[in-house]
Order: C-alpha cells, then structure tokens, then sequence
C-alpha cells in the first residue's frame, strides 16, 4: 500500500512465537486527538478483536506515533468477561488463541481504512492437524462464552442487589401495604445471593484467600482454559468435565434468569401499581 505523500501506509508480517506484529506509518498527525484503530479480521471479515486510540478499556487501548508504527496482537480472541476485585485460582480467562489459517488486518484513521492479509502459521515441529487445532478452538471458546455468561449475571446480581437495598431502605418498615415489596424483594435477594456464591467465591479478597475457601464454578471451568494450553485437542476427560461443570452452571443461572425476567418485572409492577416516588424522605 502506497505510504508517500502524506498518507497512511501499513503492512503486515506472519506470526512469531510472541504473535503477529503489523507495521503502519502515519502521516503528520495530532496523536492526542487522532482516532486511530487497528481490527484484526477472520479471512470473512468478522473482526475478532479492535484495538482503538480512544478506547475507554485499558486491554483495547493503542498508543501511536507519527511516522512508523508497530502494533503487537497476541493472536488471542476476546477474553473471558471479568469484573473488578475477581480473584480466582489457577483459572485462566484469556481468549482462545487463533487457530493457523489466513486472516486480515485492517487500519482506519478517521474515515480512510486500509486492509492487508497475513497467515498464521503452524510450528513445523507440531504434528496437530488442522481439524485438531479447530477442536481446541472450539472447545476454549465455548468455555469462555459459559464463564463471561455466568460472570455477567454476576455483575447483574450485584446491580440488583443494590439497587433492591436502596429502593427498599426508603420504604416505611411499618407500612404494612409495603411488605409484600418487602418480602418479594427478600425473597430476590437470598436467591440470587444463592446463585452468586454457587458461581464465584465471594469471600476472597486477597490472592491468597483460595487457600482457605473452596473455588466455585466459575473458577473450575477457567482452569479447563489454564489447562488447555499447547497445540492440541482437548482430551476425553476435557470434554466430561466441562459438561458437567457446564450443566451446573446452568442450573443455577436458571434460578438467576427466573428472578429477573419473572420476579423482577412482578415487583417493578407492584411498585408502579402503588404509585411509590423513587425519591421520598422518610417519615420521622
């Protein structure tokens, strides 16, 4: 691709044992205001992972330069979903790596994109064939896509939890017309704590704490990805766990999805049909 006069210009280069480095030159720019991203593309174009200038995610952030550039992508596909203060055990919640095969590139600066292909590249001493390497893609990924689900009904727990503790901390305890919010809201709260202590381990606050208290679901079905590491296919007992892990996670997101989408909309009706203020001052 032509870099002279003033344009942008990129260029890609086959994997490496630390990943696949693309080389870009941009033109004379404001690096402070540039909106400048780099995707990394199946050979279909559906993106796997964007990297952005003006990321507000730390793990999507790039840095550039005016003049050469040089961006680094570790091959791996969106990671498992996480949340803040998360401590797990021998767990690994990063993305699968992609499998060897061609791929694309693509490099955009405001409205001007540019692609280029490149080729991941099998280690010539790995005898894996491709149809094994697609079992561990598939497999890592399905692991991941189950771990970011249950991590994310996590996240919406706690949004839950919280916002039940404030809405009924209003409430008139000796109202007796709000108990039934009351006990519903109780009722939400302990089942869905049920739900989030099955899942994750929620005393550990410190990365020594596993030590002392039993992983949960979620952090054994992370060590399936910890353990899969290397180019080759999952094993049989792989595959027996993570079923079995699987089904109970699902078991006990059941009871989550059964809160909010049957008694959370029950409640939220309840407080529309008794007219309540979402900001009132407590009686004295």
């Amino acid at each position: 691709m032509d870099g002279g006069g003033g344009r942008k210009s990129l260029t890609s280069g086959t994997n490496h044992p630390g990943g696949v480095t693309v080389h870009f030159y941009l033109p004379k720019i404001d690096t402070a205001k540039a909106d400048v991203k780099i995707a990394f593309l199946e050979a279909d174009g559906d993106v796997i992972r964007e990297y952005s200038t003006k990321a507000k995610e730390r793990k999507n952030k790039m840095s550039i330069k005016e003049g050469a550039n040089s961006f680094n992508w570790n091959m791996r596909y969106e990671d498992a979903k996480s949340f803040d203060g998360m401590i797990l055990w021998g767990a690994s919640m990063a993305g699968p790596k992609a499998s060897p095969g061609d791929y694309k590139v693509r490099l955009t600066m405001g409205e001007e994109t540019q692609e280029a292909s490149f080729s991941i590249l099998k280690d010539p001493r790995v005898a894996t064939t491709a149809a094994e390497f697609n079992q561990q893609f598939e497999f890592l990924t399905s692991v991941r896509d189950k771990v970011s689900e249950a991590h994310q009904a996590i996240l919406d727990i706690r949004d839950i939890r919280s916002q039940l503790k404030t809405f009924t901390g209003r409430l008139d305890k000796k109202d007796d017309s709000m108990k039934p919010l009351i006990e519903l809201s109780k009722s939400m709260d302990s089942t869905i704590t049920q739900v989030e202590e099955a899942l994750y381990q929620t005393k550990n606050r410190s990365g020594q704490d596993p030590l002392n208290f039993p992983i949960r679901l979620t952090n054994k079905l992370g060590g399936l990805n910890g353990l899969s590491a290397g180019n080759y296919p999952p094993t049989d007992q792989a595959y027996q766990v993570q079923k079995e892990l699987t089904t109970e996670i699902d078991q006990w997101l059941a009871k989550f999805y059964a809160v909010k989408d049957q008694q959370l909309p029950e409640f939220n009706r309840m407080v529309r049909e008794k007219g309540i203020d979402f900001i009132r001052l407590k009686k004295e």
